[in-house]
């Protein structure tokens, strides 16, 4: 099987370069296509997302922003600044969250953490396997080893009794 991709297009270029569309479709599509504004439509947009989040807000109809009340040049003059603050869009602001101070458990590696933090600098390409290893063997009580046998790694046949999962 072989794919054909078709060069990337907009769906209006698709349109235009479509056998099935009529010559006078094609050209209301050229006349619509000539009277967009991009920073137009980014203010109303950006207008309209400010009145549906006033509603949320207001619920009761007293809006403070009128629907056509952004003159272009303050909205273009604005846009000079307003990637300092971030996110832009009023129904997208999210108030930071506060800085958790508690650990949600206890650190495993608290005790030996300045062990492998050596083993790294002297083999800083040695992995997680190998560190949990070597761990393994200088503290077995803290990090026991991980086995493997095909005792303990055999799958039951359904229905069956449970094979033990240790090793004797």
């Amino acid at each position: 099987m072989h794919k054909t991709y078709y060069p990337p297009a907009t769906p209006c270029n698709r349109l235009l370069a479509s056998d099935r569309v009529s010559e006078d479709v094609k050209r209301k599509l050229r006349v619509q296509f000539e009277q967009l504004d991009p920073v137009l439509l980014l203010r109303d947009i950006r207008v309209a997302q400010q009145v549906l989040s006033e509603f949320a807000f207001y619920p009761t109809g007293a809006l403070t922003t009128s629907v056509g009340g952004v003159e272009v040049t303050a909205f273009l003059d604005s846009l000079a600044t307003a990637w300092k603050a971030g996110e832009v869009r009023p129904p997208h602001r999210k108030g930071p969250l506060p800085e958790r101070w508690w650990r949600t458990r206890a650190d495993p590696f608290e005790h030996a953490w300045c062990v492998v933090e050596g083993w790294l600098e002297h083999a800083p390409t040695a992995t997680a396997k190998e560190l949990m290893e070597r761990l393994s063997i200088m503290l077995p009580e803290a990090y026991p080893p991980k086995h493997s046998c095909e005792r303990c790694n055999a799958v039951s046949k359904p229905g069956g009794p449970k094979k033990p999962r240790t090793c004797s």
